[in-house]
């Protein structure tokens, strides 16, 4: 199953999108101590944060999601 861990989103104009360069920086409405979602098949499945181990990002999952 393909897993994905959410930042944030934004919307950006296609003018904005198109001067990105590298340095550039994007700034999302989400604060920095906001949990990151673990999503599975398009859904959140779980909460958490990034944690780096050695040289690897991580997450470590906190809350589960229920339906």
């Amino acid at each position: 199953i393909p897993v994905r861990v959410k930042l944030g989103e934004r919307r950006m104009s296609f003018g904005d999108f198109v001067a990105l360069r590298p340095g550039s920086f994007i700034p999302f409405p989400t604060k920095s101590d906001s949990p990151l979602e673990l999503q599975a098949a398009e859904k959140t499945v779980a909460l958490g944060q990034a944690v780096s181990c050695g040289t690897q990002l991580g997450l470590r999952i906190t809350q589960f999601v229920g339906e």
